[in-house]
């Protein structure tokens, strides 16, 4: 008998081995075959939205669509929708949702992984052999990694540390791939390949041990470009400065030299500490600021000002661990917390003060008109902006 063409819904595995049954056919696979694209009771696969955009299922139809997964969201989270039908959720990538990290490359899946199975590019460039890829044109070329990756201890995130750090900003957008060759120490993999479009998100912890810990992208030009030059980094936790120039060591000079930085909030003052002769005039109200004395053993300030009030700042020596000397480079470190927390931006405005025996502010950040009343920085302090780029005002 010749059977015209139809369209069968499957709804359950037992309606799917009745309508076998009929047709007098054999079902061979185990429930175990589905994993990695499951069946739900709206159908195999689809696409159901999360709180954090799309979750991908595995390729099929449901009543409404005949299949694929559609994003809601920054990215989508690739996966299994739903179910396999015997407890156990299908394996899923849970981050990253919109960004990397500029310095590493962080994975977390839903179940503990086999690490022999994830792995990313360690030599040449180009992508294919590996199960993490990451590219900046569409997989012409892939990222390289430096060193073997690191696991968390339930072995559910994976991190990678690119051999240069990661471009930030400027429309460099990114494409995290993770293929089905991840599997978890049984076996299992997602239910189909994972992508999304991520973008670098800077953070860096500097060690103030290190000779020069700031790199390239963390300097600033200051009014005084070619004798000094401001660095400035950030991380979740601290700001670090950094300030170098002859002055900073130089025996005649660094005794009568004052770093001085100001850090946006309110209330707060329109004008500075009056350092010898010379106040700077700001244009943000400032709550926080600090001051690295030269001539007092490079001790380190942190000002105050709870009024608003010019020149009623109080001052509270921060820790010697918060500032080093290298030569003729200041390194500082201040904690988040100890100018309020200022996320997710902050003002920011810097400059030297030399108070004898020729009282003179130089080496300001901005360049034009930082102590002046008419500019100042904005880092964005959890964001995609790195320090170089951060705009003046």
């Amino acid at each position: 008998m010749h059977l015209k063409r139809s369209l069968i819904r499957v709804r359950t595995l037992a309606a799917l081995g009745a309508a076998c049954a009929a047709l007098g056919c054999t079902l061979t696979h185990s429930l175990d075959d589905l994993k990695g694209g499951p069946l739900s009771s709206a159908g195999s696969g689809g696409a159901s939205s999360g709180a954090q955009g799309g979750i991908a299922g595995a390729a099929g139809g449901n009543d409404s669509d005949a299949g694929g997964a559609a994003a809601a969201g920054a990215s989508s989270i690739a996966g299994a929708a739903g179910d396999v039908g015997d407890g156990s959720t299908a394996l899923t990538i849970i981050s990253p949702t919109d960004s990397v990290g500029w310095e590493s490359v962080s994975v977390q899946f839903s179940q503990a992984m086999d690490p022999s199975t994830v792995t990313a590019l360690t030599t040449g460039t180009l992508c294919g052999k590996t199960t993490l890829q990451l590219s900046l044109d569409s997989f012409t070329t892939c990222v390289l990694m430096t060193g073997a990756p690191t696991w968390n201890s339930d072995g559910t995130i994976v991190t990678f540390t690119p051999a240069a750090p990661l471009k930030v900003g400027n429309g460099n957008t990114y494409t995290l791939r993770v293929t089905q060759g991840a599997k978890t120490p049984s076996g299992e993999t997602l239910a189909k390949p994972y992508e999304a479009t991520v973008s670098a998100l800077y953070s860096h912890t500097v060690d103030l041990s290190q000779t020069m810990p700031f790199l390239e992208q963390e300097a600033r030009d200051t009014s005084t470009l070619s004798q000094y030059t401001l660095y400035l980094a950030w991380d979740a936790d601290n700001l670090y400065l950094g300030m170098a120039g002859d002055n900073i060591n130089s025996s005649t000079n660094a005794p009568n030299t004052v770093f001085v930085a100001y850090f946006g909030g309110t209330p707060g003052a329109m004008s500075g500490m009056t350092i010898g002769s010379q106040t700077a005039t700001l244009d943000f109200p400032a709550r926080y600021g600090i001051q690295w004395l030269g001539d007092q053993a490079n001790k380190l300030v942190l000002m105050g000002n709870a009024t608003g009030m010019p020149g009623a700042w109080d001052s509270n020596p921060l820790p010697d661990q918060d500032r080093q000397r290298t030569d003729n480079l200041i390194k500082i470190k201040v904690p988040l917390s100890a100018i309020g927390n200022p996320k997710p931006s902050l003002n920011f405005a810097s400059g030297l003060i030399y108070t004898a025996p020729t009282p003179s502010t130089y080496a300001t950040t901005p360049p034009i008109g930082a102590f002046s009343g008419s500019s100042h920085l904005v880092l964005d302090l959890t964001g995609h902006t790195l320090p170089k780029d951060s705009p003046p005002f």
